[in-house]
């Protein structure tokens, strides 16, 4: 009789996990959200689920590729949030020319190299259930990266 519990047991473990493995793709309906206007079109970052969402972070980076020089560029515009009326989600809309502001450093050789210039990056809750939904213009992209706790907490001195 014992061994059949703890086969029910993990057969309904395996069923749960298995229901929660599903992407977040599968789960939301993305209808519910603005259609896309001209000139623009609509990107998503979706996170896995883990043990523990609130021991990571989300930086994100708004773009695009510009071919620049050895200065440091920053693009212009802003990143708008907005409420999803009725259902309490945020998404943002990104307004920008693509125009960007840099540093003024004299570059000895006057090179130009393909980088991927950004607004300055946001950092968001890691949310493995909700979506973040961008509207961004054509020639732009979104780009990411998880940032994660460290298991070490330190102790700042007293000077």
């Amino acid at each position: 009789m014992k061994i059949f519990r703890i086969i029910f047991i993990l057969c309904t473990t395996l069923m749960l996990l298995n229901v929660n493995a599903q992407t977040t793709k599968e789960k939301f309906n993305f209808s519910v959200f603005p259609k896309v206007e001209k000139d623009f079109k609509r990107v998503v970052i979706q996170v896995p689920a883990t043990i523990n969402d609130a021991s990571r972070q989300i930086e994100i980076f708004v773009g695009k590729q510009e071919m620049v020089d050895c200065n440091r560029h920053t693009l212009m515009g802003e990143i708008a949030e907005k409420e999803l009326e009725g259902f309490g989600y945020n998404y943002y809309i990104v307004h920008s020319k693509g125009e960007f502001t840099s540093t003024l450093m004299a570059c000895p050789d006057n090179k130009k190299i393909k980088k991927f210039i950004t607004f300055v990056p946001r950092i968001m809750r890691y949310n493995s259930k909700m979506p973040i939904v961008f509207y961004i213009p054509n020639g732009f992209e979104v780009r990411y990266r998880i940032l994660t706790a460290s298991k070490t907490m330190h102790t700042a001195t007293i000077k």
